[in-house]
């Protein structure tokens, strides 16, 4: 019987990865990790962020993949195939009305779109969650000290740390944008009060410690923090139909987190001021 070399039939595909792996021992049959390329290939794969269900972003190239996989059994053994197929050329338009170049996180349009989506979600389903915004301590200081360009670093590594805290939590889904300049807004999906006061936290302690030194500079850098955690009950009643009253139920939600990040800064910065709705 001859044995097919599988690498022959996914390398002609110049505008996909794939990733072939065995679940039942949790081995990589494709790309092959023992060579130099193969690693390459899986790291690249790390550094992939989850937009949708089925798109992912690559922050440093800028590239849009589609996510598909297949499972399979096979002689008693479970597989998995992942196909990302590049479709940059295709999603380059509407990324730059979504994604922001900087951080790689929804642009304003997109977070308050995907804010007004789920808040419809959630009246309907009956879920609590709450909102927070979050604004960097002294930035204007970062950028007149080592200039702009460090600056959009710093903005990077951070909103790398909120990405894996906000849209990798296993715990809790969420929503996650840059609000505007150093402002981000994220949510806590489907959550109580006191996991979402918690979870703030750990957020807020994460950047405290990840941030001390960005490539080689100490900066020591802090993050604000202004939260409002919104009761099913407060929205249960809302007329999902009608979009100027979904609209305005979020400005008011992000105006009272404003109020909050405001009361943060005012009473010494680094913390979290949260409030229910």
């Amino acid at each position: 019987v001859m044995v097919m070399d599988i690498s022959k039939f996914i390398e002609c595909f110049d505008d996909c990865i794939y990733l072939v792996s065995c679940e039942s021992d949790r081995t990589i049959i494709y790309p092959d990790m023992r060579t130099d390329e193969g690693k390459e290939l899986f790291y690249t794969l790390t550094l992939l962020e989850k937009k949708d269900d089925n798109i992912f972003f690559n922050p440093y190239t800028k590239q849009v993949f589609e996510f598909t996989e297949k499972r399979m059994h096979i002689d008693n053994k479970d597989y998995a195939v992942t196909r990302l197929l590049d479709i940059t050329k295709y999603k380059k338009i509407e990324n730059e009305y979504i994604l922001d170049e900087t951080t790689g996180l929804y642009l304003r349009k997109k977070l308050l779109k995907s804010l007004n989506d789920y808040l419809i979600t959630a009246a309907r389903d009956e879920e609590s969650f709450s909102l927070t915004m979050l604004d960097i301590d002294y930035f204007k200081k970062i950028n007149d000290t080592y200039g702009h360009q460090y600056g959009d670093v710093c903005l990077n590594h951070l909103s790398r740390i909120l990405h894996n805290m906000v849209n990798n939590n296993p715990e809790k889904t969420g929503i996650l944008g840059r609000f505007g300049g150093e402002e981000f807004i994220f949510t806590i999906n489907n959550t109580d009060y006191e996991y979402s006061q918690y979870r703030n936290e750990v957020i807020r302690e994460t950047i405290q410690k990840n941030m001390k030194n960005v490539e080689g500079i100490d900066v020591n850098l802090t993050c604000s923090f202004g939260s409002v955690f919104i009761d099913k009950n407060e929205i249960k009643y809302t007329d999902t139909s009608s979009m100027p009253e979904v609209r305005n139920k979020i400005d008011s939600i992000i105006k009272e987190a404003d109020k909050n990040l405001y009361e943060s800064k005012k009473t010494g910065r680094n913390k979290l001021t949260m409030t229910r709705y």
